[in-house]
């Protein structure tokens, strides 16, 4: 755990950053989600149907003319788990996985998107 102090105009606060090891493992799965074609909403749907009780966190979610790819973050834990599920699956199959997003991104060739407050 680290402690930074932050000095604003105002006043002054502490910061408590968790350490590394702190944080948790996970992983990135990239996936690939076919007759699907709406947005984010619907693409959360079908995975939260598909995984259960399983914690996951959508980040990407890109749209073509006849699959989404979409990109999840699952803990290290629920890792095994959450592939026998998606494969299991008859519209979801899963292209790569890795620790690192950046890693994910690149092989499924997806842009970074910034998302807009």
């Amino acid at each position: 755990m680290t402690v930074q102090l932050v000095k604003g105009d105002l006043f002054e606060v502490l910061v408590v950053k968790l350490g590394k090891a702190a944080r948790g493992k996970h992983r990135w799965i990239g996936l690939t989600i076919h007759g699907q074609k709406n947005g984010r909403d619907a693409c959360e749907e079908v995975l939260t149907k598909q995984l259960g009780g399983l914690k996951f966190q959508l980040y990407d979610c890109i749209s073509d003319s006849d699959h989404v790819s979409a990109i999840i973050k699952v803990a290290l834990g629920d890792y095994r788990e959450v592939l026998t599920r998606i494969e299991s699956a008859d519209s979801i199959s899963s292209r790569t996985s890795s620790g690192k997003i950046r890693l994910v991104r690149e092989r499924m060739e997806i842009v970074k998107t910034i998302r807009k407050s």
